[in-house]
């Protein structure tokens, strides 16, 4: 499935265009930092129109967290920005300053948590030098991992992969992120009830119950069965 990512930086962008380009889904910034002050000036505009134009829809923050309780409090920000929105794609911690990495698996656990805690699919965007050096084979199995690799070929298995900076799609005006997903969030998240959505209801199993009948009407003997469903009151 092919997407994008963006932010205020590619500016005003045609979300009809992206769709009839082909593009299946956009992880959109929402913001960054721990202040509500810093929301990213184009996601409410990012998100309605990207809805509308029929695509599935993720979002992003980007942290400057440098200890867990920094990191908990971009997530409770993050959480006030999107409350009342639905996503078919998880809500990714976006970690890259350099003064971050030693704590990477502590800023992401306490970002993650707080994410899921609140009812959302949480996930961790990080490029191959990161993953590789910083973070623990237990952190990348307890959150989706979100890679950014810049090659031909993706290097690590993970879930997403940004594959190049550099691409060109009509409706937005220079260069994009471009995406790949490998997985099917949107089955996941709604069959969970997370992001918004409400959990899909399993239907209870079907039993038939016969009931033997005889009826005699104007001297003839009729016999049978009824079948009745236990799950429903019709007969």
């Amino acid at each position: 499935m092919k997407g994008i990512d963006v932010s205020k930086h590619n500016g005003h962008i045609n979300w009809p265009a992206v769709k009839a380009a082909g593009v299946d889904f956009v992880i959109i910034r929402a913001g960054y930092g721990r202040e509500l002050s810093q929301k990213d000036s184009l996601f409410e505009e990012n998100y309605r129109g990207a809805k509308a134009a029929g695509l599935k829809v993720g979002a992003y923050w980007y942290s400057y967290a440098t200890t867990g309780e920094d990191a908990i409090k971009e997530a409770k920000t993050f959480l006030q920005v999107v409350k009342g929105k639905q996503f078919e794609f998880p809500l990714y911690y976006d970690i890259e300053e350099n003064n971050q990495m030693t704590a990477a698996n502590i800023l992401i656990t306490a970002f993650c948590n707080e994410i899921e805690k609140a009812g959302y699919f949480a996930g961790f965007y990080a490029n191959r030098s990161t993953v590789q050096n910083y973070v623990s084979q237990a952190t990348r199995e307890k959150y989706s991992l979100w890679i950014a690799d810049w090659t031909p070929v993706q290097h690590i298995t993970a879930p997403m992969w940004q594959r190049t900076a550099a691409e060109r799609v009509d409706g937005i005006a220079g260069y994009v992120d471009a995406n790949i997903s490998h997985m099917d969030f949107e089955s996941i998240i709604k069959a969970r009830g997370l992001n918004g959505y409400e959990a899909e209801q399993t239907p209870e199993p079907t039993t038939k119950e016969e009931i033997p009948i005889r009826i005699i009407m104007n001297g003839v003997k009729f016999e049978g069965v009824v079948r009745h469903a236990n799950n429903s009151a019709q007969v």
